[in-house]
């Protein structure tokens, strides 16, 4: 793995602040060191083998469940024995559903999930499926190690969900941020027929990004898969391999990050995370952020240079499924408009 690429694992370890991070030792290519926002110093290695089909159990992984009924604070535990517990829970196969998938070191609480859960409960009135996996999503090679049981362990639970609660998967996405977009995309390509959607916010790239289609996202996954690329530094893939990839702001210095921030200094670890705050404000504002700038490659996106002007789309949740190309956008003026709502 290239130095560059160790350097930001650091930053990832972080839920929604790059700051709580920073290199401590000079990186290698066998391991490296971070501290946590506890003060602990952590040596990450990255010498073991990764067994990209490892299994995991139901102490591993659980999907929480929201609804009206259950409201944003009280999801249930969803499984594959019963439909008794969804039903129980306010599952309503008439509404749509959206599933959201953490990336490394998160859980179900954390804001890179909760952030849209809590956009969706403000604006739409749907049934929330979040996949935990935190027991088994740190160190990195440990999730990266995982990833691929995670949704294969996910999509059984929502396979069961189809063939005997009513859960129609053409009525259905799965929402992933950095490693979490692998997860989704593990999951669709393991069910019986293709989610409508899967949206990767800055799908990480470390380790995994070097993987065959069977082991990442791939755009067979899902009949449509939008890809939000928001950091340039490592730790998002920068490729343009969706049905449709957008780079806001060339997916470098994002809006609200702080450049002289350590952990956005370094590796952009704030831009990371903005993915998630990005598709939340398009689900609570709609068409803003609209991107009339096509790219004839995904270096032209990360240098800012369009080849088609007036090609106009809409990056995040009110994406078009028959939208197609690669968009960059400035989210700056749109963020500013949004803060003088």
């Amino acid at each position: 793995m290239a130095k560059a690429a160790l350097v930001i694992l650091c930053l990832a370890i972080s839920a929604f602040s790059a700051a709580n991070c920073r290199i401590v030792k000079t990186v290698t290519d066998e391991y490296f060191y971070f501290e946590l926002e506890n003060g602990t110093i952590i040596r990450e290695d990255l010498t073991r083998p990764v067994i990209i089909n490892k299994a995991v159990t139901a102490k591993q992984v659980t999907l929480y469940l929201y609804t009206k009924k259950t409201g944003p604070d009280s999801p249930c535990a969803i499984t594959s024995d019963s439909c008794t517990n969804w039903k129980n829970c306010g599952f309503d196969a008439g509404k749509k559903t959206v599933i959201l998938a953490h990336g490394y070191t998160n859980g179900y609480q954390s804001e890179s999930v909760q952030v849209i859960k809590n956009a969706l409960f403000a604006k739409r009135d749907v049934n929330t499926i979040i996949i935990d996996y935190k027991p088994v999503s740190s160190p990195y090679l440990t999730a990266v190690s995982n990833a691929k049981g995670v949704g294969q362990f996910a999509a059984n639970i929502i396979a069961f969900g189809r063939q005997n609660c009513g859960l129609n998967l053409k009525n259905a996405e799965c929402v992933g941020h950095s490693l979490g977009s692998h997860v989704c995309g593990l999951l669709g390509a393991a069910l019986p027929e293709k989610l409508a959607r899967i949206v990767a916010l800055d799908p990480a790239a470390p380790v995994i990004g070097a993987y065959g289609v069977n082991g990442k996202l791939d755009i067979t996954d899902a009949d449509n898969v939008q890809c939000l690329h928001t950091s340039s530094n490592g730790l998002g893939i920068t490729k343009a391999f969706c049905s449709i990839d957008f780079y806001p702001c060339g997916a470098k210095n994002q809006y609200g990050c702080d450049p002289n921030a350590a952990g956005q200094a370094l590796a952009g670890g704030c831009d990371h995370n903005k993915a998630c705050t990005m598709y939340a404000d398009s689900i609570l504002h709609g068409n803003v952020f609209q991107a009339d700038c096509e790219c004839s490659s995904a270096n032209d996106a990360l240098s800012k240079i369009c080849s088609k002007f007036g090609v106009t789309t809409f990056m995040g949740e009110p994406n078009s499924p028959s939208d197609r190309g690669i968009h960059y956008l400035d989210t700056h003026p749109i963020y500013e408009k949004i803060a003088a709502l």
